[in-house]
């Protein structure tokens, strides 16, 4: 566990403060009234397993937050290497 002294004395102030903010933008209503697009990336091709999981997942996200989160299914490397 971190004491206070070791939190008044190091940089972790601005990171929890930046994270309290960020919890409370997530719990007001503002957050949940917005939807949002996501890509997800896959190297293999549309035919594979792999690919079929992550479709099986993406319908699951859509079904379960009423349309509010897209995700868009990229296969065979179409977004490039890392």
């Amino acid at each position: 566990m971190i004491s206070k002294t070791t939190m008044k004395n190091s940089s972790f102030k601005p990171v929890s403060k930046a994270s309290m903010v960020l919890g409370m933008l997530l719990v007001s209503g503002y957050s949940y009234a917005q939807s949002i697009n996501m890509d997800f990336s896959n190297e293999y091709n549309a035919t594979s397993i792999h690919a079929q999981g992550d479709a099986y997942f993406i319908d699951k996200v859509k079904e379960l937050t009423d349309g509010d989160i897209g995700i868009t299914l990229h296969t065979g490397g179409a977004l490039g290497k890392l």
